[in-house]
């Protein structure tokens, strides 16, 4: 289970609970806490991949696939940029396999996360912007607005966007491209805030004013710049750029978006709860800028040195990625295996309300449980921003609504969590935990620990 991130669980019941009720404010209030902090395009498009897909709707292989389907949709248009500007299909291709080989996004793409959807619409809206005419500003103007109902911070994006119209002395352009803009933004968040009774735009608000993280935010910054050989390779480029033709730099929306991207992202990993895929959008611009402006020597050789060339530096970077391939497909198969034990262990009814880490929300549905909230880290960081309050859920746990807890580890790890980055429940839950379950056994899901607890009311 190695491959399975805490947040894909979460949006899972996220999309579980949107399959069957209309989103509504009152999915934040409890007891039952359906939360998020982001926008509805991401669950859509799980929803609508998850049709055709019969038992496979309950778990994360939908998700999954439309964020493969993502990446593969950015590599594409990474390919077609390079090779459109530099006139050769080999370096686009190389382009695309160096953004997939990226370590930031090799890491993230298996999930079923919002991000890699997101930087779909971003990063086509910097290619749109390239087409430096009123139609391609127009158009990057609607991508930012649509992608920011995925993961608002794709509305980020419009800053470089819009410093670059700036600095190339466009100001009429820079001033429509604004309001264009705003008037996206406005129209499509003002009608899905009506739509879900103010639950979304709260959300996507509320959901974000986490506190600052300092010893993360360091450490999410160490592994963008010294983890990563294509992000020093990138600003390499750029230097030299800077060094010999500045108009270069200042005139290509890649090169600011890159500069800008990356300092957005370096302050936004300081807050609680973020992750290294802020950072994804500006590889898939330095994965063009490397394209476009530093391997242009690629050019003076022959076409079929060129794909020699580019065919042996593609296997160095991508060679260790295939070799995994099996091993990720071994990690699916290991789901099942988690999923048995937790269904087991529960003997619920698809009456059956329990607690859930994040990592097990999906083994919890496909066992036919509710998890009364959807994801622990978030309720607790809304809690303490004073946009939720978890005494409804303590007063269910306390009657015995909650019959199961199902945890990845014992409550005593949970709460000597307390205080650092990685606790998931408030002190308030932990401390209903304690008072009203007990531990019942210890179940092994292929080298991982589910810890089950039963309601003291419940007999063994």
């Amino acid at each position: 289970m190695t491959k399975k991130d805490y947040g894909e669980g979460p949006i899972l019941a996220m999309v579980e609970r949107m399959r069957h009720e209309s989103v509504d404010a009152e999915w934040m209030r409890g007891p039952r806490h359906t939360v998020t902090c982001y926008g509805p395009g991401y669950y859509w498009a799980i929803l609508a991949a998850a049709k055709p897909m019969g038992d496979l709707q309950q778990t994360l292989i939908p998700g999954r696939l439309v964020s493969l389907a993502a990446a593969l949709a950015i590599a594409a248009m990474i390919a077609a940029v390079v090779a459109r500007r530099t006139e050769s299909v080999p370096l686009g291709l190389f382009c695309a396999l160096l953004f997939l080989s990226w370590r930031v996004v090799e890491f993230w793409v298996p999930f079923h996360r919002t991000d890699v959807l997101s930087v779909v619409f971003s990063f086509a809206a910097y290619v749109a912007a390239s087409r430096d005419d009123r139609r391609g500003l127009l158009l990057a103007a609607l991508l930012i607005g649509v992608g920011s109902l995925v993961k608002q911070t794709v509305a980020l994006s419009a800053m470089p966007i819009f410093l670059y119209y700036v600095l190339n002395r466009r100001y009429s352009d820079a001033a429509i491209f604004a309001m264009a803009v705003s008037a996206a933004g406005a129209v499509l968040w003002g009608a899905i805030d009506w739509a879900s009774g103010g639950y979304f735009l709260t959300a996507a608000i509320r959901g974000n004013l986490n506190n600052p993280s300092l010893i993360q935010g360091l450490k999410l910054n160490f592994g963008f710049w010294v983890l990563c050989p294509a992000s020093l390779a990138t600003i390499v480029v750029l230097v030299f750029m800077l060094a010999t033709d500045v108009k270069r730099v200042l005139g290509s929306v890649f090169c600011v978006g890159f500069v800008v991207e990356v300092a957005i992202a370096m302050a936004a990993v300081f807050k609680e709860g973020a992750a290294i895929n802020y950072f994804i959008p500006a590889c898939a611009l330095g994965a063009t800028i490397v394209g476009v402006h530093g391997l242009s020597h690629f050019m003076t050789m022959s076409k079929q040195k060129t794909l020699i060339a580019v065919a042996v530096v593609s296997l160095l970077f991508t060679i260790g990625k295939f070799i995994e391939i099996p091993a990720n497909f071994a990690v699916l198969r290991d789901f099942d295996a988690g999923y048995a034990n937790v269904e087991k262990a529960l003997e619920t009814s698809p009456s059956e309300w329990v607690l859930v880490d994040g990592g097990w929300t999906d083994a919890a549905l496909a066992a036919g449980a509710k998890p009364m909230v959807n994801d622990p880290i978030l309720l607790r960081l809304m809690e303490e921003n004073g946009t939720v309050d978890s005494g409804p859920l303590r007063d269910a746990m306390s009657r015995g609504e909650i019959r199961y807890l199902v945890l990845n580890g014992t409550v005593e790890e949970h709460r000597e969590q307390i205080g650092n980055h990685v606790q998931k429940w408030s002190a308030d839950v932990i401390q209903a935990m304690e008072q009203h379950y007990h531990f019942a056994f210890t179940l092994d899901a292929k080298g991982d620990k589910i810890y089950i607890y039963r309601h003291r009311r419940t007999k063994d």
